[in-house]
């Protein structure tokens, strides 16, 4: 049964691009900005990527997250908010590092399956003295401390 998903599979992969080429091309068509000056193009802007790592992207809305989420537990805290340009490139750097993090463990064929994922939190959380529902929050004000640190 496998052998027959396996050859299905490449016989549809050899077969797709020689389907491709004997298609015609949809007519091109632009709207004629004369008769409709106010009309737009169908669609919107998704997203963006603000960094491209090897095979992988950092996405605008990703850094805009984890922005936003710093910013929301500064101000939370009672801590002066810093530039949110200075935020903005520590975080990116961080998303970098964590994409290239994520590439490398996945080439070398590193998985984690969450039973023992929830395992090591929970004695990171142990060791220091926390429960582990409060290990996010006490890893969010870690950031913000060494934002701070490196804003001074």
């Amino acid at each position: 049964m496998q052998w027959i998903r396996i050859v299905l599979a490449i016989a549809c992969c050899a077969a797709f691009p020689a389907l491709a080429q004997d298609a015609p091309l949809p007519p091109v068509t632009t709207p004629d900005a004369a008769a409709t000056p106010d009309a737009q193009l169908p669609g919107a802007l998704l997203d963006r990527i603000v960094a491209v790592v090897n095979d992988g992207v950092v996405l605008k809305s990703e850094l805009d997250d984890r922005v936003a989420q710093i910013d929301a537990n500064m101000r939370a805290r009672g801590v002066p908010p810093l530039p949110r340009d200075q935020i903005e490139d520590q975080v990116l750097e961080r998303l970098i590092i964590q994409e290239t993090q994520h590439q490398r463990a996945h080439r070398l064929g590193i998985e984690i399956d969450d039973d023992s994922l929830n395992r090591m939190l929970t004695t990171i959380a142990q060791r220091n003295g926390i429960a582990f529902n409060e290990l996010p929050q006490a890893l969010a004000l870690e950031a913000e401390l060494a934002l701070q640190l490196g804003h001074r």
